[in-house]
């Protein structure tokens, strides 16, 4: 936060700069102190000429002026460019953590594109409109002029532009709330289960999605997997949940057979395709044009609790 002019090394490899990005943190610290310094030398130096001295002070503003921050989740160790990548537990909770963490950093009182930006702006406008009025001659305009100049900048050219990715957090506490449940974890309780990031990038790697792996004792081994998985639908800003699980195996495997076996109960359904070299069951929520995309807790264990018992008869031959 540029409230705070001490950053640490790390913090100043993130900040961008609008002018001379090249130029040391501590030595643009010096030219930038240095002009606003002289701008109110010149102020004080000659009164009736204040004005001479805000060509200074708005060149140590710009000097400090942030363009950006790049703060995003550096994952380079992983190679591929858009590929599922399986981690541990220990990856979830520290990409959880790190999403958590870029929201906080968002939240800047020097950034009007926030809640709190912009009530502090308001604020700050107010109490130069009150001092510009109750301030006797020229006093009240070189200290709105001054204050304006010094600080309205950093409201209009520092908003962050950072990849929260909210969506991805929303689904990693859903997948933990859903594999946490008392029926499932019984369910369950004989199985491994694998998570996997979806990520994306060339040079660096940013988890988009996340997904888990339910493996059988004695699966065969063309059975690739049964995969619980969610997408989010957005209406009105509001973002809804829609829960699902996909079982893969080899062609010819047989999942058409499980299939044209498998009768669902109400309001879930089962989808069959061929991709490639594999073939796929998804078993689903029904939906209509206008409903059934949204999956509350009741709905995801039912469908999951039905995609374990479906894929445990596929798996194991």
């Amino acid at each position: 936060m540029m409230f705070n002019l001490f950053l640490s090394t790390e913090q100043q490899r993130i900040v961008m700069f609008w002018f001379w990005q090249s130029l040391n943190y501590w030595k643009r610290l010096l030219l930038s102190f240095g002009c606003i310094l002289t701008g109110f030398a010149l102020q004080f130096a000659f009164p009736f000429l204040w004005f001479f001295g805000l060509p200074f002070l708005l060149a140590g503003t710009l000097f400090l002026t942030v363009r950006g921050y790049d703060n995003r989740v550096k994952l380079g160790k992983y190679s591929a460019e858009d590929a599922w990548e399986q981690v541990d537990q220990q990856k979830i909770r520290e990409v959880e953590g790190l999403v958590k963490k870029m929201r906080k950093w968002d939240r800047s009182i020097l950034d009007i594109s926030n809640n709190l930006g912009k009530f502090v702006f308001i604020v700050l406008v107010l109490i130069l409109v009150v001092t510009y009025l109750i301030s006797p001659g020229m006093i009240g305009k070189v200290l709105a002029a001054d204050a304006a100049i010094l600080l309205f900048p950093h409201w209009f050219t520092g908003k962050r532009e950072i990849l929260t990715q909210p969506k991805l957090l929303l689904k990693i506490k859903l997948i933990d709330k859903l594999l946490q449940q008392e029926n499932v974890k019984g369910r369950l309780q004989n199985t491994t289960i694998a998570y996997f990031l979806l990520l994306k990038g060339q040079q660096t790697k940013v988890p988009e999605d996340v997904k888990f792996r339910i493996e059988f004792p004695n699966q065969h081994p063309k059975f690739l997997g049964c995969y619980g998985q969610i997408v989010t639908n957005s209406v009105q800003s509001k973002v809804y949940p829609y829960f699902y699980m996909v079982m893969v195996a080899e062609k010819n495997y047989g999942l058409k057979r499980v299939f044209e076996t498998y009768s669902p109960p109400h309001k879930i359904i089962k989808e069959y395709k061929k991709e490639g070299d594999v073939e796929v069951l998804v078993i689903r929520q029904k939906t209509t044009r206008t409903s059934g995309y949204y999956t509350n807790h009741r709905v995801m264990r039912h469908i999951l609790l039905e995609g374990v018992n479906v894929a445990e008869q596929a798996a194991v031959k």
